[in-house]
């Protein structure tokens, strides 16, 4: 994975804007029956072939806002917008665009004993759309579209090599923060998401539909003393994705009209977890520990044929470190970290993480500033990631 990009941070008495920019370019390995490049966005419901193999992937990034801080209210607003071009030149070829639009705003109220109460809304707008292409003159391969837990819609199957997947998001959040840094802080957040899956070769046929429920819920606590910060936090997170397929009758006129529909598709996840924090903060540089945990709970079920997928698992991490002022124009800092998933029921595999990052940046002057960074990543069953990033911070 390489990359571009551009920081800005403009603060005037009490308002402030701020924004960045970045330019991502990297290959998305193996991918097996799924020709589309964000799978965890649009699953189930992905068009798909026997043959797979690597996708070429770039990325863009705009993301922006505002915000004002005031005696008893402060409020801010911000927005951002994600496209992703992923392609193949090799058959199968598919071309996946996608456009991701998020958009926040919330208000805050400092209350006389010292924290801020606060509520945000937010809405998102997502398109992905997948062109399929076969130019051997050996033939091309079968196309599926996929349902779940490795079902696909076998009325479809061979036909609609153009596809796309349509949805909104609005959530809403509620959160409890002291002014100062020690004190505790508590969070809360509700999204609802609900997506259409459309075949655009069968007349726009809209062959399935899903919904989806999050919920994230959040307490810490955080101690300043001295030059040490100590934290403890706990999480829990929740969400229910279901899917339904659509039911047609004969083709007339090119059009297949709907009949009827069933829900076919549901994947319940939840997922509790901990968090130790130490950090030393003395002038000019900053170091830090921290010990994560989590329990994970998945259940996908498919109706017919019945079918389900239950995976159990617990995981501990260890990451740490440290940033530092070498000169008044010369910064660096350095982390990593290992973490281990072991598997308590079903089939999800025992993994081991390891990455490491490093970044350097240098100030032409007090506004503008250029930055480079490196990261490893190993995945014990996945192989292993790589990344270089040119940024501007001005």
């Amino acid at each position: 994975m390489a990359g571009l990009s551009a920081d800005a941070y403009i603060k005037t008495g009490k308002a402030a804007i701020y924004g960045d920019a970045g330019y991502e370019c990297g290959t998305l390995f193996d991918m097996q029956w799924n020709e589309c490049g964000e799978y965890e966005k649009v699953y189930p419901y992905v068009i798909a072939t026997e043959v797979g193999g690597n996708l070429r992937m770039e990325k863009y990034l705009f993301h922006g806002g505002y915000s004002r801080l005031g005696d008893k209210i402060s409020w801010g607003v911000e927005g951002g917008y994600t496209a992703l071009l992923s392609y193949r030149n090799v058959d199968p070829r598919p071309k996946n665009t996608s456009g991701d639009l998020r958009i926040k705003a919330g208000i805050g109220w400092h209350a006389p004993f010292g924290y801020v109460a606060a509520i945000a809304g937010e809405f998102g707008k997502y398109r992905l759309s997948t062109d399929m292409e076969f130019m051997s003159e050996m033939g091309e391969a079968k196309v599926y579209h996929m349902t779940g837990l490795g079902q696909h819609y076998v009325r479809f199957a061979g036909q609609g090599k153009n596809v796309y997947s349509d949805s909104y998001t609005w959530g809403v959040s509620l959160n409890i923060a002291p002014t100062e840094i020690s004190g505790l802080y508590l969070s809360g957040r509700f999204q609802r998401e609900t997506m259409e899956h459309v075949i655009v070769d069968l007349n726009k046929l809209p062959m399935a539909s899903l919904w989806q429920n999050t919920l994230g819920l959040e307490a810490t606590w955080r101690q300043r003393i001295g030059w040490h910060t100590l934290a403890a936090e706990a999480r829990y997170d929740w969400h229910r994705r279901h899917g339904t397929e659509n039911i047609f009758g004969d083709a007339a006129s090119g059009s297949y009209p709907q009949i009827g529909s069933i829900e076919m598709y549901a994947d319940n996840y939840y997922r509790a977890a901990g968090e130790l924090l130490w950090q030393y903060s003395p002038e000019f540089l900053h170091v830090w520990g921290r010990l994560t945990g989590d329990w994970l709970h998945s259940k996908q079920d498919y109706l017919s044929p019945r079918l389900t997928a239950l995976s159990e698992s617990w995981k501990l991490g260890l990451d740490a470190g440290a940033d530092w002022r070498i000169s008044p124009k010369i910064s660096a800092d350095i982390r990593g970290g290992v973490e281990r998933r072991w598997r308590i029921s079903g089939e999800f595999p025992c993994l081991t993480t390891a990455s490491a990052e490093a970044g350097v940046a240098y100030a032409f002057n007090s506004k503008y500033a250029l930055g480079l960074r490196i990261g490893y990543r190993h995945l014990s069953a996945y192989g292993n990631d790589y990344k270089i990033k040119l940024q501007f911070i001005f």
